[in-house]
């Protein structure tokens, strides 16, 4: 391999894979690239034994990614994001069975993660700029990913405390944000994205020094407070708590810990079965109008084998060939199709089972 020649990537089937875009949106300090670097570390490295597995577009990416998160274990904080940082992965898994391709792994989507630069989220949009661009790919996005330092929550997020909290957070810039990416996609018929909320450095919640432990559903509540928008009607959402390590100390300081990796892909399965269900409902409306032109091509070809022998041997020969491989194909067409729905939908039900 010469200098001016890209690394080999090893995800070859990813470019016929259905494309999913997931955005990130987080204060900065809240977590975000901890987060990316946790999930792709446990979805390599087996977490608790699913069928799927993660793997990036190029090789030489994903081996720095675990390099990272080696370093942010040895105490030495994540590297920030300055500028658009997108991750190309490739979620793999496989279904159950006992035929020769049984549990053997295969591509099910190709994700783009984008994770937003900090401080993109609060500034105004200006024509050409790195903002502008990321705002495009808020609407392009088949889900969007609330981050939300869950230090936070510790205490209740009174009427009192309600707009110091917004404003750690950036939570009304995010919800605002998030409500006018909605209303793009549905001009342009697309389907609302699936927003998920993670409440990272779950394991802080505690710290030790007599603040009590707070349930989940005390902080949904306050969540659903803060983001009014990401819980409307209709909208597939979930909170999530999610925690890689005590990677600092009560202060904020990095220090050495053992990597403790706990609900980080969750948010992943969660996403990706709400992007399956749309694919799925995709498929149908292929599969129905598949069906019509199948059976319109069988009744041109039942039209032409209506006329007598004579004419059908020595006049219409042709014609009732190619009509019948126009069907053929239309059958072998259709007969895939249904074999990827039926995957599609496996898959689907699969991840969020898992997701729950």
């Amino acid at each position: 391999m010469t200098a001016n020649e890209p690394a080999t990537g090893y995800d070859l089937d990813r470019a016929s894979l259905p494309r999913m875009r997931i955005s990130l949106l987080g204060a900065e300090s809240s977590g975000k690239s901890s987060y990316v670097l946790g999930m792709f570390a446990a979805l390599v490295r087996g977490q608790e034994q699913h069928q799927y597995s993660l793997s990036t577009a190029n090789h030489d990416v994903g081996f720095a990614m675990l390099e990272e998160m080696d370093e942010l274990c040895a105490g030495k904080p994540p590297r920030g994001t300055d500028e658009p940082k997108t991750h190309e992965f490739t979620l793999r898994g496989g279904l159950p069975g006992n035929g020769r391709t049984g549990g053997v792994q295969g591509g099910v989507v190709a994700i783009d993660l984008t994770d937003f630069r900090g401080g993109a989220i609060r500034e105004k949009v200006v024509e050409d700029s790195d903002t502008a661009r990321y705002y495009e790919l808020l609407v392009e996005s088949d889900s969007i990913f609330v981050v939300l330092d869950s230090s936070h929550f510790r205490e209740p997020v009174t009427p009192s405390r309600m707009q110091a909290v917004a404003e750690a957070t950036w939570a009304y810039r995010i919800g605002d944000r998030i409500g006018w990416a909605i209303g793009e996609r549905e001009a342009h018929g697309l389907p609302a994205p699936s927003i998920t909320v993670l409440l990272t450095k779950w394991d802080f919640l505690d710290d030790g020094e007599g603040v009590a432990v707070r349930g989940l559903g005390q902080v949904y509540a306050d969540v659903k407070a803060l983001l009014p928008r990401v819980f409307g009607v209709g909208l597939w959402q979930y909170v999530f708590t999610v925690s890689i390590g005590e990677f600092s100390d009560a202060d904020g300081n990095p220090r050495q810990a053992p990597i403790n990796l706990s609900g980080v892909e969750k948010p992943l399965f969660f996403a990706t079965g709400c992007y399956l269900a749309n694919v799925s409902e995709w498929l149908q409306g292929q599969r129905g109008r598949l069906e019509a032109d199948r059976a319109a091509a069988a009744e041109r070809l039942r039209k032409l084998t209506r006329w007598p022998e004579f004419i059908r041997q020595h006049v219409l020969r042709g014609w009732i060939e190619q009509r019948r491989d126009d069907l053929k194909a239309k059958n072998d067409k259709l007969a895939a199709l249904n074999l990827r729905a039926l995957n599609v939908s496996e898959h689907e039900k699969i991840l969020r089972g898992l997701a729950s």
